[in-house]
């Protein structure tokens, strides 16, 4: 489900309908936008967490992904990489992600919970 936060992000963009849900028009609305602004690390990160929402995994790490090629230290974009890849049994590299957040962001309680969940992972 939707976090409080993104679903009031989501309805101030109109990428969903009232009631919260994440809806396809969104993913279209977002990739439009990037369209416009390819260069927009923010926007691939928001499009990445939609497609999460929206059941489609594997186009939302490429999302996540993005975002981080264009901006390496964005830490929300490396924690929500983090979870995609941790939803896909990619554990190794999930906690690499997590790993970085706590790199950007030390006192980060929500990456460094998600490290310590993850079944054991070689260093």
């Amino acid at each position: 489900a939707a976090s409080p936060a993104m679903r009031s992000r989501c309805m101030a963009w109109g990428w969903c309908a009232p009631s919260a849900a994440i809806s396809d028009d969104g993913a279209r609305l977002i990739r439009r936008a990037l369209r416009r602004d390819g260069a927009s690390a923010a926007m691939h990160n928001d499009l990445g967490a939609v497609l999460k929402l929206l059941g489609e995994p594997e186009a939302a790490i490429a999302a996540f992904e993005a975002a981080l090629a264009r901006e390496p230290g964005f830490a929300q974009a490396h924690e929500f990489l983090g979870r995609a890849l941790a939803a896909q049994g990619r554990n190794a590299e999930a906690a690499a992600h997590y790993r970085r957040v706590l790199q950007i962001e030390p006192g980060n309680e929500r990456a460094r919970r998600a490290l310590e969940l993850l079944p054991a992972t070689a260093p």
